[in-house]
């Protein structure tokens, strides 16, 4: 971990850019949350998108892989530095296969969607709960 951690810490600027990620991922989590309870057609129509596309695929994975790598990234300054790394490891380690297999992640978000539709205020409770998580563990240390 702390190899690994150290590379991603190599300079101040990269850093402020996991930071960053780390706080505009929180952000999304809200704004994901505060959508499904809201205006939950809205969202489904926007979780519809996911994996629709090789297009979006590719944006996802990227987007996917870059909020693993801040997670680790800040992990040594938050209040649950194994936790922090740990989430960050498995968003990163599993955008490798969902960029390389746009067919088995599009298949699997099909699946996946129809028991989120079923869930769905359970999904927007469970995306704000993670993100005031988010927010206690990095931010207000």
């Amino acid at each position: 971990m702390e190899t690994v951690t150290d590379i991603l810490r190599s300079n101040a600027a990269l850093i402020e850019f996991w930071r960053l990620a780390v706080g505009l991922s929180a952000a999304f989590l809200i704004a994901l949350g505060v959508t499904v309870l809201i205006l939950p057609r809205l969202a489904l129509k926007f979780l519809d998108g996911y994996a629709s596309s090789v297009w979006l695929n590719t944006v996802e994975s990227i987007l996917r892989f870059a909020a693993g790598l801040a997670f680790m990234g800040i992990a040594p300054e938050t209040k649950l530095p194994v936790v922090f790394f740990a989430f960050g490891a498995i968003l990163a380690l599993t955008a490798i296969p969902m960029l390389f297999l746009p067919g088995l992640h599009k298949r699997y978000g099909v699946w996946s969607k129809k028991i989120v539709r079923r869930i769905l205020p359970f999904y927007g409770v469970c995306a704000l709960l993670l993100s005031a998580g988010v927010i206690l563990g990095a931010f207000l240390t």
